[in-house]
């Protein structure tokens, strides 16, 4: 399942294009560069991030500061606290910009009050619900039955933009191996 795209989620929740556009017009514009949060651990997640160009990753930290990638997010990618945990607690992830990085950003709850009172709320968020637990659904499997070069070629096939875009010691972080193995596997036939 691709990631939804939002103006076709909006669109689907019965949002004609002139309120689409009111709806973003108060998000306001940040720029990040390589590495720095928008979110650390601890925090609580509480923004809507429409990334307009460049890419992040939400990551767990170990108490040994190990760092492990869970998830990346490209161009026109609408990030939010889409589980309750998210919002409701300190954030148990950060999320930090994997090169240049310009997002814009709401609060969330001004976010989600916005799609109530179009009535569109639960449909555009059972689109992005369904989308995770499928990402964790995949992801889960590929870490538990396939083996690292099988890793490897899967998400080459699956997720091609991660080879271009993002740098090998992440990847490796999000396939669960070292960067030595992740570098000598994805050059080995």
């Amino acid at each position: 399942m691709t990631y939804p795209d939002y103006q076709n989620v909006l669109t689907e929740s019965g949002l004609s294009t002139n309120e689409i556009k009111h709806l973003f017009s108060s998000f306001k514009a940040s720029d990040y560069e390589k590495d720095q949060h928008l979110l650390k651990t601890g925090e609580i997640f509480d923004h809507v991030y429409l990334i307009q160009h460049g890419a992040i990753r939400m990551y767990y930290l170990t108490p040994e500061g190990q760092e492990s990638n869970k998830l990346f997010f490209f161009e026109n990618h609408l990030v939010f606290p889409v589980a309750p945990i998210a919002r409701d607690k300190p954030s148990l992830f950060g999320i930090a910009a994997c090169e240049h990085t310009r997002v814009l950003q709401l609060p969330f709850h001004d976010f989600k009050s916005r799609l109530e009172s179009f009535n569109a709320w639960e449909y555009f968020y059972l689109r992005y619900l369904e989308w995770l637990v499928n990402e964790k659904v995949s992801r889960e499997h590929r870490l538990l039955t396939l083996n690292k070069k099988q890793r490897i070629q899967d998400l080459a096939a699956n997720e091609s933009r991660l080879f271009n875009r993002i740098n090998d010691y992440q990847i490796a972080s999000y396939l669960g191996m070292s960067p030595v193995t992740f570098s000598r596997l994805k050059h080995s036939p």
